[in-house]
Formats: structure tokens, sequence, C-alpha cells
């Protein structure tokens, strides 16, 4: 009902740049100019966040100038309808959010975004090479694990860091049988391997 009415009464009521900026920036957990430019293919991010702040659209400050939240529920009914509406776009969306994070440095907003993508390759390297350094030692290993368990499992086993990750993470989350079970499977992978990705 909530959905319905945010779609109905406030979000068909606005102009269509609007719209189009609405639906492809509720992927995003924070907004801010630069990022929203990023994603929309746009330049005028931080212009569109000021006048939907003027306008009251269920969007909130954050602490870090600049950078702005939609309201959960609001978020969530443009999310439901860019799904429903444009469901080839929210992938697209989420790469381009990702890459912009990738150049920010922030991998763990970047890794987010990758999996949403389903860009499986370039969200595993990325966990392998920047994000397990930085989680493991913070012991961050819950987000850790639900990123693992969110690759496909053949993505998990080419990539040797990730591999012993889930191993050791799984012992600690998932029954024996299933451990095991998994082991077998990525045995198996593996010995069918060419000798040189071994």
């Amino acid at each position: 009902v909530l959905r319905e009415f945010f779609i109905g009464n406030v979000f068909q009521r606005q102009p269509p740049e609007v719209q189009s900026f609405l639906l492809k920036t509720s992927i995003l957990r924070h907004v801010g100019g630069p990022l929203c430019d990023a994603v929309t293919g746009q330049n005028n991010g931080a212009e569109m966040l000021a006048w939907l702040l003027r306008e009251n659209l269920f969007l909130e400050h954050l602490e870090e100038p600049g950078w702005y939240r939609y309201q959960d529920l609001f978020a969530e009914a443009l999310r439901a309808h860019l799904q429903s509406q444009f469901p080839s776009e929210t992938a697209r969306l989420h790469r381009r959010a990702g890459k912009w994070y990738r150049a920010q440095n922030d991998g763990i907003d970047a890794v987010d975004h990758l999996l949403a993508a389903r860009s499986w390759e370039e969200a595993a390297s990325l966990i392998e090479s920047v994000v397990l350094r930085e989680l493991e030692p913070s012991g961050e290993s819950s987000r850790l694990w639900q990123w693992l368990q969110q690759l496909p499992e053949w993505v998990v086993q080419q990539h040797k860091v990730l591999l012993i990750a889930y191993v050791r993470l799984a012992w600690l989350g998932l029954p024996t049988r299933e451990v095991d079970d998994f082991l077998s499977r990525a045995e198996m992978r593996i010995a069918s391997m060419p000798a040189s990705q071994k």
C-alpha cells in the first residue's frame, strides 16, 4: 500500500527528468552529486539533490556534507518500480556505481554493487585483491561470508584465496556435511582444470 502511495502520489507527479533521476539513483545506499552523475550519466546530480531536498522528497541529510539518503520505504518503492519497469537497467546502474566506488578506492561499496550487478569475476577479483586485506584484520568476517555466499560456487573455486576463506568461514557457519560436499565439488573442479590454471 505504501509502495503504491509513493509511486502514485509522489513519484508520478514529478517531471520526467526527476523520475528518471530518482529511479536510477534508487539503487544507491547513499547519494551524492558525483556518484549520482556517474550512475545517471548526467552532470547535474548535486543540483538535483538540492532540488529534491527543497521539495521535501524523502531525502535525508547525512553527516558528511553533500551526502544524503532516501527514506527507506521511498527507496524501496523506487527500486521495485525500477525493477518492474526497466529490469535490464538495474545491473548496468550497479556496474556504474561499482566503477565509481572503485575509482574512489572504496572496495567495500564497490563489491556490494558488483555483486548486485552479477559481475561475478570482477567482484571476486576485488574481494581477493583489496577487500580481503581490509576486512580480515578488522574482524569483518561476517561481511566477507555474506559476499562469498553471493558468489556462484564455481567463481569461488577459481580463486584460491577466496576458496580458502570460504572453507575457513564455512566451518564456522555451515553443517559439516555441507562443507564436506562443497570440498568434494571443489576437488572435482580443481582436478578437471588444466595444469596451467592449478
